[in-house]
């Protein structure tokens, strides 16, 4: 990667409107890859993956709009430009390769001459929320954002914003739902960070340039990418991915297959298995994947089973199921009481002891502490690691006016834990934890799938005993936090 400073170069493909073959209908894609940062390492392959993927839409019939290492008003213009061309388009695609980050929520895009003093700074960016504004759905609208990085910039800006604050910096990048007639993707998971990459293109865009050209329905090329990213990074990166679509689109038309008529239908199981795994892709039982696998392992959607079969059995994901019966279950195996132990054991490493600085004093080495009356008069209060880089969640009166506690890991093991903040609204409180190693994590659920009614459990965990269940029915929703007692 050739060094721009702090000028933005487009380079090679311009930053004119490639005209591709004739099409029905009128196609426009915004390309951007930013590599060249001025004040952070470069990184090596979004110029690249900017061209590769100029290219490759081309030749599905896409005008295209590329910039190469943007700056501030490099990525405002493309934005702008982008924004009056997809006004009248029938299909409308925003790629992006290169730094991103989230701040309260909202997920920002960073030009290459960027600096973070603080977050005042952020409105030098480009907010993908705009962008996403940009996109009216008229027919299909997609928005790629292969850049869920490592970002150096972030925490610059954790530095210079303090430690209570800068808990609004979260990893990665934030979930966005997609509105109808979208499709989301991300590099990674939300939340997390996605590889680099040693080749000339990060991983995502290498699984991208090669199922994009290809004659399938548009679902299935994005579900198919997935699957390829979590294999070739060997498991270790899933990709975000949310369609809000209304029937079938083929970027290069369906595939036509010649041979007797007694061939295999390939389609009515493909679209079986899309229907199967609408209903099973949240599931937390390893019964019904496996069962899942053995009917449709041929299909794109059996990759995405495997992948996440493989994840529950090394207890890398934790996963809150409803206890209530799973829908359309694959087998008799699937019964709805594996639901509960289930997630028991897939959130068990997550949740640790909080231990007040009088009663951590106090412990013996092992890690045992004496109750602490503040916590509660059942023992020490609970928390949960909510990320692997050691953020954990728990109740403000568990810490009080604590600038750092002492919590027990469900290993046993001790570890001081500063305070990051607390939320009076919430009664809820942040810690951060060091650790040399990701820890085990739970994952945040979707409340709008939360009915009155619905059976829950809690995990809880004596002072010195094992974890115990307690069983539950949920009495409300949409509660208003600002009403009084």
């Amino acid at each position: 990667m050739h060094r721009h400073g702090w000028l933005a170069v487009i380079i090679a493909l311009g930053f004119g409107i490639l005209a591709g073959p004739a099409r029905a209908d009128n196609r426009v894609a915004l390309v951007i890859g930013n590599g060249a940062y001025a004040h952070v390492p470069h990184l090596p392959n979004p110029s690249h993956d900017a061209e590769d993927v100029a290219a490759a839409l081309k030749r599905t019939g896409f005008q295209i709009i590329v910039g190469i290492d943007l700056d501030q008003a490099g990525m405002q213009d493309a934005a702008i430009r982008f924004a009056r061309a997809a006004r009248t388009a029938d299909v409308a695609m925003f790629y992006y390769s290169g730094h991103a980050l989230q701040f309260a929520g909202v997920n920002y895009m960073v030009p290459i001459d960027a600096e973070l003093h603080d977050e005042a700074d952020l409105r030098r960016m480009t907010r993908v929320d705009e962008v996403v504004a940009d996109l009216q759905p008229k027919n299909l609208r997609i928005l790629v954002l292969d850049s869920c990085r490592d970002n150096p910039l972030a925490d610059e800006l954790k530095r210079s914003i303090g430690l209570t604050r800068s808990a609004s910096i979260g990893r990665g990048l934030a979930k966005i739902d997609s509105p109808e007639g979208m499709i989301v993707a991300y590099a990674t998971q939300a939340g997390r960070t996605a590889e680099d990459g040693n080749g000339r293109n990060s991983p995502y865009t290498t699984a991208f340039l090669k199922n994009v050209e290809a004659k399938e329905e548009i679902g299935t090329i994005f579900r198919r990418i997935s699957a390829d990213v979590y294999q070739t990074t060997r498991q270790t990166q899933l990709p975000e991915l949310s369609l809000s679509l209304i029937g079938e689109f083929y970027l290069n038309g369906k595939l036509q297959v010649v041979g007797p008529a007694t061939a295999p239908a390939a389609a009515p199981q493909a679209n079986e298995a899309e229907r199967a795994w609408a209903v099973t892709k949240d599931t937390s039982s390893q019964a019904v994947l496996e069962d899942f696998i053995r009917l449709f392992g041929s299909t794109v959607y059996g990759s995405m089973a495997r992948a996440r079969l493989e994840e529950l059995r090394k207890g890398q994901l934790a996963v809150a199921t409803p206890l209530q019966s799973q829908a359309a279950p694959a087998s008799p195996s699937a019964a709805k009481g594996e639901a509960v132990p289930a997630a028991v054991q897939s959130s068990l490493d997550a949740v640790v002891q909080i231990l007040s600085p009088r009663s951590a004093a106090a412990a013996p080495a092992g890690g045992n502490a004496t109750p602490d009356p503040a916590a509660g008069s059942g023992g020490p209060s609970l928390g949960f690691v909510i990320d692997p880089t050691g953020l954990i969640a728990t109740a403000q009166r568990a810490i009080g006016d604590a600038k750092n506690v002492t919590i027990s890991m469900s290993n046993g093991s001790s570890a001081n834990a500063d305070v990051v903040g607390t939320d009076a609204k919430t009664s809820l409180a942040l810690l951060r934890v060091k650790t040399d190693r990701p820890l085990k994590a739970v994952r945040f659920g979707d409340s709008s799938k939360v009915a009155v009614g619905q059976k829950i459990a809690a995990v809880t965990m004596a002072s010195a005993g094992p974890a115990s269940l307690r069983m539950g029915t949920v009495a409300g929703t949409n509660l208003n936090e600002n009403a009084g007692p």
